[in-house]
């Protein structure tokens, strides 16, 4: 009866239009901007003359890139979604004016009558708005206007982002306390990003570029303690967004390799300004590991055993430190009498984020997943870089990578049972 039951819901679905069955997404089709326009007409229907309209009227816009003379889709995100009462899309649009070119990115497009402010007769809405040129990139509300605009902080934020060097700087500083004053009392303090009305605390997009505004001033002027403390500010600014790009199902790797160069500018600043800054050190450390698991994410044939989605979290390697494991595991007598004929379970072990000590030398923890013959389990070593090798430069564009020889800590075995044994690292027998 069930089964009946979900067949006929499945078709009464089908019939009203009303189940996104996970279709693939293509995207904008390849071709000229009339192609592209009417692949957009007939995709997206009346939505697409609204929000052309929309854009038309959009102040951030007209004051961006001149009169519109065309709006087209292009690439993707190019796509229709539907429930049983609504639809809604999520568009990427091309968007050339008589005073240059932008994209314009709209998550969850929809339109509805309104008897307030309209578009034609329609209001049109949509959850996540970006406008990029070759001026600015900025968050677009609903009303048309750049978010700052929307929330009358625009003014102050261009004067601290265009002030002067040859200006007081005890000026700039009052201007900086008194935006800080106005944004505080401005946007919500504690809400996420991602709510209606975001903190500007928390928009990257607005944030960084005054905050490596502000740094760059501190250093020219002099002021050598509030410049370090700047450029600490940008770093960790660009490593969160890093961070969120890393761990995205679909890295932007423009964006991660944009924050990569950002932040080593700002490290190398401050650590001429201050050698051997706790802090600047432990941030150039921070940064390399994600340096090294952007590469990785990069290779096209990615053999990394975290590898997800088309992203590694392994962080470093060449898997030297994975190789050295799987050489290691293999001459432990321990393990052998325990497990008799064992294999190791590539899909099921990890390298860990290979991080950099404070001595410049590489260390990563490898666990290896065991399948043996009479037991299975999971065995981990720490593994640290020996010998000679020079100490890894932490503010060079391009770093040594980990190298031999390897040194490991006593290995520690645990078997599915729940068995636990700390393994000698000279011995292969337990301690």
């Amino acid at each position: 009866m069930r089964i009946k039951f979900l067949a006929v819901l499945l078709l009464a679905c089908l019939f009203l239009g009303g189940c996104d069955l996970d279709t693939p997404n293509n995207g904008a089709p390849v071709a000229t901007v009339s192609a592209r326009q009417a692949w957009a007409e007939k995709e997206f229907r009346h939505l697409w003359e609204h929000t052309e309209t929309w854009i038309a009227k959009s102040e951030l816009i007209a004051e961006t890139i001149g009169e519109i003379q065309y709006v087209a889709p292009i690439g993707k995100p190019n796509e229709k979604f539907y429930s049983f009462s609504e639809s809604w899309a999520d568009m990427n649009l091309e968007v050339v004016g008589t005073k240059g070119q932008g994209t314009l990115l709209l998550k969850s497009v929809h339109s509805r009558w309104s008897q307030g402010t309209q578009v034609g007769n329609f209001t049109v809405g949509f959850h996540e708005g970006i406008f990029e040129s070759a001026q600015r990139k900025e968050i677009i509300c609903t009303s048309g206007k750049g978010y700052l605009a929307e929330f009358k902080v625009d003014t102050l934020y261009n004067q601290l982002l265009t002030y002067p060097a040859s200006d007081n700087p005890n000026d700039f500083l009052n201007l900086w306390e008194l935006f800080q004053k106005l944004v505080i009392s401005t946007f919500p303090q504690h809400q996420s990003p991602m709510g209606m009305h975001p903190p500007l605390q928390g928009l990257l997009i607005y944030r960084k570029p005054l905050l490596l505004k502000r740094a760059e001033l501190l250093d020219g002027w002099g002021l050598k303690n509030e410049a370090v403390l700047a450029y600490q500010d940008v770093i960790k600014v660009c490593i969160k967004d890093i961070q969120y790009e890393i761990w995205a199902k679909s890295p932007d790797q423009t964006t991660v390799a944009s924050n990569l160069d950002v932040a080593l500018e700002s490290l190398q600043a401050a650590n001429k300004l201050d050698p051997g800054n706790k802090e600047i050190l432990k941030l150039a450390r921070q940064r390399l590991d994600y340096q090294w698991r952007s590469k990785e994410c990069q290779l096209e044939n990615c053999k990394s055993r975290q590898c997800e989605s088309g992203c590694c979290k392994s962080g470093q390697g060449n898997n030297l430190f994975f190789r050295a494991a799987a050489k290691e595991v293999k001459s432990i007598g321990y393990l052998k009498r325990e497990l008799g004929r064992f294999r190791i379970c590539d899909e099921a072990s990890d390298v860990g984020n290979v991080q950099i000590d404070k001595k410049g030398r590489y260390y990563a923890n490898v666990k290896l997943k065991l399948d043996g013959t009479w037991d299975d389990g999971t065995v981990q070593f720490r593994f640290r870089e020996c010998g000679n090798q020079p100490p890894v430069d932490l503010f060079a564009k391009n770093p040594r990578r980990p190298k031999l020889p390897l040194e490991y800590w006593s290995p520690r075995w645990e078997s599915d049972s729940g068995e636990k044994v700390k393994i000698g690292a000279r011995t292969g027998e337990p301690l």
